[in-house]
């Protein structure tokens, strides 16, 4: 499941709770599934912005010494819920009011995938708690930072959109798939993708592939890369001001929600986030990934091998025909 569509869940409950305003108990919850994988998972909301998400276990054993985590921002509990079904429990996540709501938004996202990655139920409450974690600076409302190549990355995917948004409007805003650790970092369309790369290296224009799947062009009538370089300085624009604006130029609420919930799986939050770096943009350069571009893909390398991380001089294919370079 992807992250617009998560979003997109979450504003549909909202939707029809206003068509429930006529009746007088702000405590009832809607609930609808948002997962039809192995494991069916809930969301929840009320009159009262009380938003759950809700995980069925057979096992009810498990939870016979279950500890609860408790952490700022959510509560935990394991409950019955009859409403769904009568014959499980459920591992219930309900957001506390100090948790921004784009956060518990970006949390459901980020909890269904760690499900997906899961093999048995045990494994599912080891993943849910390691997402808790995650999230934990988030929940505790604490100053954040990325890492210098994760910030450096957000904020050349963050240029990109910008051009986007210039381009298609709100609209824009639901082909950003970065957050989602997907093959690749933008989709404009079912056959046309993008992946972004900022690099700091103004001698050599260097990037990092972090996986088979981020040139794979098989399935795509075009793959572009596109490769900010940037300049690290005192004079240049900080990753948060960057998504501030990117922010305030959003109209709609949902494609406000969506940009900030992306954010916050990022591990950006507009209140909270601590940028330290500033950065000016040199040039911005694009390439057409076709069979003939040099990459490590799944069709070339041997069974068994995964999470291939290399390293791309694009020096060697400045000069071919096809790529777009302009200095800013």
């Amino acid at each position: 499941m992807d992250f617009k569509r998560i979003t997109n869940r979450w504003d549909t409950i909202s939707e029809r709770i206003k068509n429930y305003s006529q009746y007088p108990d702000p405590n009832m919850h809607i609930i609808t599934p948002v997962s039809n994988g192995r494991v069916r998972i809930y969301i929840s909301q009320n009159r009262n912005q009380d938003m759950s998400i809700y995980i069925p276990f057979e096992n009810e054993q498990l939870f016979k010494d279950y500890k609860r985590p408790k952490k700022n921002g959510i509560d935990v509990e394991i409950v019955k819920e009859n409403a769904i079904d009568k014959d499980v429990v459920f591992y219930k996540i309900d957001r506390l009011k100090n948790c921004p709501e784009e956060v518990f938004v970006a949390l459901s996202f980020s909890v269904i995938e760690a499900i997906d990655d899961s093999k048995t139920e045990f494994d599912i409450i080891n993943n849910i708690e390691e997402v808790f974690n995650q999230y934990s600076r988030l929940f505790e409302g604490k100053r954040s930072r990325l890492s210098k190549e994760a910030e450096q990355g957000l904020f050349g995917e963050l240029l990109f959109l910008n051009e986007l948004i210039e381009q298609h409007g709100d609209e824009a805003v639901f082909l950003w798939h970065g957050p989602e650790k997907n093959a690749h970092d933008f989709l404009l369309d079912e056959k046309n993708a993008v992946e972004i790369k900022a690099t700091s290296n103004k001698k050599q224009t260097i990037v990092t592939i972090s996986s088979e799947n981020q040139l794979d062009n098989s399935g795509f009538d075009s793959l572009r890369l596109v490769v900010f370089v940037v300049d690290v300085n005192e004079v240049g624009q900080q990753l948060i001001s960057l998504a501030r604006s990117i922010a305030n130029r959003l109209i709609s609420i949902n494609a406000k929600m969506f940009f900030l919930s992306a954010l916050a799986s990022s591990g950006v939050d507009l209140n909270l986030y601590e940028s330290s770096r500033k950065y000016s943009l040199i040039q911005r350069k694009e390439y057409y990934v076709d069979d003939l571009f040099p990459k490590i893909t799944k069709g070339n390398i041997q069974s068994g091998i995964f999470d291939v991380d290399y390293k791309l001089n694009l020096e060697v294919i400045d000069q071919r025909s096809g790529n777009d370079e302009r200095s800013v």
